[in-house]
């Protein structure tokens, strides 16, 4: 993502950010298997801020795992 100026006058600036997101899965007969990793260097990003006084932390790593079954 670009910077994201936060101000009216376009002064103050949060950084860029890069955000890796990945899924592996496996298919077996009718089911499926699959492991999905949001943000996974782990990084600190902001993805907003109000005026220079509040900001948006984007999300931590995080991992979701799901089973899939078609009857």
């Amino acid at each position: 993502l670009s910077e994201i100026f936060n101000n009216a006058a376009n002064t103050a600036v949060l950084p860029a950010y890069w955000v890796i997101d990945t899924t592996i899965g496996y298919k077996f007969g009718n089911s499926e298997l699959r492991l999905n990793v949001k943000n996974v260097a782990d990084r600190l990003y902001y993805t907003s801020a109000i005026y220079n006084t509040q900001f948006v932390v984007g999300n931590d790593r995080i991992f979701m795992l799901s089973f899939r079954h078609q009857f």
